[in-house]
């Protein structure tokens, strides 16, 4: 009897630290850091398809170059508030009239936005480093940084080097 009780201790003590540990990885993804494999090719060739990309998201303040997640997608901060970003009509980026060290491209200008624009307090301009994919701050304009839901700090290739 004395060893039943002893063996039922046993294994409700291993239940609650599982369920502890489990509640705590659950708490950390939700809201310190999350690991994800990356599904897209906005960020090629920075971020390839099929990636392990690995996101804070309790450190929201961001640089300029920083990949920011905003939307499910990732994207690179161009411009901070306080900025002018303009694209001219044959698609050169500047920003405060200098042309950023990583837009080497030309980008191409379809999106109905009057430039230069100002970014607003609070808010950044963000493209995409696959530049032909106009699925960015081009189309939707400035975002919030409250919006934004993390930055990147580790990305390790998982194929194709």
């Amino acid at each position: 009897m004395v060893k039943k009780e002893r063996k039922n201790r046993q294994i409700w003590g291993l239940i609650q630290r599982v369920l502890i540990t489990c509640v705590a990885l659950v708490l950390l993804n939700k809201f310190v850091v999350t690991a994800t494999i990356y599904y897209d090719n906005n960020m090629f060739p920075s971020i390839k398809d099929g990636d392990l990309v690995v996101m804070e998201k309790f450190d929201k303040e961001v640089q300029l170059s920083d990949v920011v997640i905003y939307n499910g997608r990732l994207y690179r901060v161009i411009a901070k508030a306080g900025q002018e970003v303009d694209i001219s009509k044959e698609g050169i980026l500047t920003v405060n009239g200098m042309q950023p060290a990583e837009s080497t491209n030309l980008l191409t200008n379809k999106g109905e936005k009057e430039y230069p624009i100002r970014v607003p307090e609070g808010e950044i301009f963000v493209l995409n480093d696959y530049r032909e994919d106009e699925s960015d701050s081009r189309e939707f304009g400035t975002i919030k940084e409250s919006d934004i839901e993390g930055k990147v700090f580790f990305i390790t290739r998982r194929r194709g080097f």
